[in-house]
């Protein structure tokens, strides 16, 4: 007995899904490029025009035969490739953010000493603080600094905990990578009934 199923895909991806079928057995049995055209008339400031969009897309055909291979255990390993290849791409796309925030306190605390000690040394010690707003200044000044040492002091851990999180997310990463090279090994050894 035999099965068929449908697929529909973009052209660019047309021997992608005849190359995964194939590994479930499911042997090609027509493939034909389907043009659909939808025209319309869209009203815009300098008069109507006609539009007309085109999309196509590769209709395939495929078949298996039931009695020839264990459609069950074919089935089974193909939603476990499925399962552990999602999982491997979204073990890829985890955005693990360096802690740069800190690093970019601190260089500015850094600019900011910089100007107050250029502003010092440019005025002279005694004539930088004049008046009583040059304090209220300089005690930004000193904040801003202070601002910047804690998060000089807070970095390495932060930076710990950050390498923890990329290591831990590769090791995730080999560990999906080797599951789904077994599925497919597995797929790969099928033999017939």
């Amino acid at each position: 007995m035999k099965e068929s199923k449908t697929v529909k895909c973009l052209p660019a991806d047309e021997q992608f899904f005849i190359d995964v079928n194939q590994r479930f057995k499911w042997e090609l049995v027509s493939s034909q490029e389907i043009f659909a055209q939808d025209t319309r008339l869209e009203s815009r400031y300098d008069g109507d025009y006609s539009v007309t969009t085109t999309t196509n897309y590769i209709k395939l055909v495929f078949s298996r035969d039931t009695e020839k291979w264990d459609v069950n255990l074919i089935n089974k390993l193909q939603k476990e490739e499925d399962d552990a290849y999602a999982a491997l791409k979204a073990a890829k796309a985890v955005e693990i953010k360096s802690p740069t925030r800190g690093i970019k306190r601190i260089l500015f605390s850094i600019a900011v000493l910089g100007y107050l000690v250029y502003y010092i040394i440019e005025n002279g010690f005694t004539s930088a603080f004049e008046e009583p707003s040059d304090y209220g200044i300089a005690a930004i000044f000193v904040l801003i600094l202070l601002w910047g040492i804690a998060a000089f002091k807070k970095y390495p851990d932060k930076y710990d905990v950050y390498q923890g999180k990329v290591e831990d997310n590769k090791g995730k990463i080999q560990v999906l990578n080797e599951k789904f090279n077994s599925v497919v090994q597995q797929i790969n050894n099928l033999q017939s009934i």
